[in-house]
Parts: C-alpha cells; sequence; structure tokens
C-alpha cells in the first residue's frame, strides 16, 4: 500500500536521523580528551559498544530506506 510505504519512510528517516545524533554525541564524547582521561574504563568501553550499536542501526536503516 503506497500510504503504509510513505509512512514507513518517514518512520525510518526519523530513525535514521536519531541515529546520527546519537553518533554525534557519542563521538564527540569518545573524541573528548578529557572525558577518556578522567572516565571510568568500563564507561569508555561501555559508549564505544553504544557507537558500534548505533553505527550497525544506521547501517540497516539506510539499507532498508535504500529499498522503499
Amino acid at each position: 500500500n503506497l500510504v503504509d510505504l510513505n509512512n514507513e519512510k518517514k518512520r525510518l528517516e526519523n530513525d535514521l536521523n536519531e541515529c546520527e545524533k546519537n553518533l554525534t554525541g557519542l563521538n564527540k564524547r569518545l573524541n573528548d580528551k578529557q572525558f577518556l582521561t578522567k572516565a571510568p574504563a568500563e564507561l569508555i568501553s561501555k559508549e564505544r559498544e553504544r557507537r558500534n550499536t548505533v553505527e550497525e542501526r544506521q547501517h540497516k536503516l539506510k539499507e532498508l530506506l535504500a529499498q522503499l
């Protein structure tokens, strides 16, 4: 259904925008020397894992949007 495809495309675009915002924040944090020197190693590791997860989601969303 055409209406459903348009709604799905908008939803995926919104999800992609959220991923990009999250990635911007995570990259900013992980590139901050002060954060890297003061934060516990466990937190830095979790943030890197979060970034990887968000990057994977971003890639999947782009693939889905390309298919529509």
